[in-house]
């Protein structure tokens, strides 16, 4: 795609404006809750990840979870009011 051609516009449907943003909210909610809950059991007990090969997937899981969870507030906002942050970050989408 050639995005220098036109100018980078996402339209999205009045209907998808109204119910993307709560459910991208309950989303990012509950991938926060899981993320934590699992952290909370990694270093609660320890003993319950024996190989180190699993608590290092473990923690790769949490941290994408988690990376996931944190763009999800700015996806939302993004999707509920329009597009307002500029032609780089929408190129991104």
């Amino acid at each position: 795609l050639d995005y220098d051609a036109a100018p980078c516009h996402n339209h999205f449907c009045s209907l998808f404006q109204r119910v993307a943003p709560p459910f991208l909210a309950a989303t990012c909610a509950a991938a926060a809750l899981s993320t934590s809950a699992l952290l909370v059991a990694l270093a609660k007990r320890p003993q319950a990840w024996r190989w180190p090969q699993s608590r290092a997937l473990v923690a790769q899981l949490a941290l994408g979870t988690a990376l996931f969870a944190a763009l999800l507030p700015a996806l939302a906002a993004g999707v509920g009011r329009g597009w307002h942050l500029g032609t780089g970050p929408c190129r991104l989408t």
